[in-house]
């Protein structure tokens, strides 16, 4: 039969429509993913994905496949919970996963505690776009996975865990802005399945303002390293700009109606509980 390694492989390339985005995922060459897949297709005899433009799509068999790997990689996750609660939590693993904000500013320090205290347990972190995370916990690729706005996909609960703040900043200097200076001003803007984005996005469509991003970037240090450098103004979590702050580099700029207070949220796969180990993870995480 083939093993856990092929399914969480199979599940990757489902979700990515992509060899080459699944091998990153999944720590693998591209060779090694195409050959994981190649011989799940042959122990199954049938195949599993299928050509569409330049991205590849389940076949109905892959489809159905899809369904009962998230299954059995769970499972397979609670037998790992099982045994870690029978032997103290002294062996084990546990996936975290986390937008930006939370991977970057909030979890490192739990992460770190949590080694400390149990050393036996192999702790992993991954950092994607809240979108990302929340499909990864759905397929069970990720125990927890700790992002900046409520997950909407049915195969995940979420569970608010603090509160977070949205401030504009801009460069030392930059002054009081109206709503329509900000929208007037070259924007920096995140990618998209970012939080930040999406909620930046809605707070100008609500005052019916158009805002066109002078530039996109696709982390929170590159958006304040652009900022400092004057290329423009942005969004982003105030947990992650305290040392710019306080170095001058960066100044919170007023506008009306900021800062955007949001919720970061807590996910799991929907009618799953914390096990033992998430269970101890969370205990120590305080925001």
């Amino acid at each position: 039969m083939f093993d856990l390694r092929a399914l969480r492989t199979f599940l990757a390339i489902a979700r990515h429509g992509n060899f080459t985005r699944a091998a990153h995922e999944v720590f693998l060459t591209q060779p090694a993913v195409s050959m994981q897949m190649r011989q799940l297709e042959q122990i199954l005899g049938t195949k599993l994905f299928k050509k569409m433009g330049r991205d590849l799509r389940l076949t109905d068999a892959g489809e159905a496949l899809r369904e009962h790997a998230v299954q059995v990689l769970a499972a397979a996750r609670g037998a790992e919970e099982a045994v870690a609660a029978a032997v103290g939590l002294k062996r084990g693993r546990l996936d975290v996963g986390a937008s930006t904000t939370p991977g970057i500013y909030l979890l490192p320090p739990v992460l770190a505690k949590f080694r400390t205290k149990f050393p036996g347990i192999h702790v992993s972190l991954a950092i994607d776009n809240s979108g990302t995370i929340a499909e990864k916990v759905a397929t069970g690729t990720l125990d927890l996975g700790f992002v900046g706005w409520e997950a909407d996909l049915r195969e995940v609960s979420s569970e608010k865990i603090c509160d977070d703040e949205l401030v504009v900043i801009g460069p030392p200097g930059t002054r009081k802005m109206s709503e329509k200076d900000l929208a007037a001003e070259r924007f920096l803007q995140r990618e998209e399945g970012s939080a930040t984005r999406a909620l930046s996005e809605a707070w100008f469509r609500k005052r019916g303002l158009e805002c066109r991003p002078a530039m996109k970037l696709t982390s929170p240090e590159a958006v304040k390293r652009a900022v400092a450098a004057g290329l423009g103004v942005a969004v982003i979590s105030r947990m992650a700009i305290s040392w710019e702050l306080a170095e001058k580099r960066l100044v919170v700029v007023p506008v009306p109606e900021f800062p955007i207070r949001r919720p970061l949220w807590r996910i799991l796969r929907q009618g799953a509980q914390p096990g033992p180990v998430e269970a101890e993870f969370l205990r120590l995480l305080k925001c």
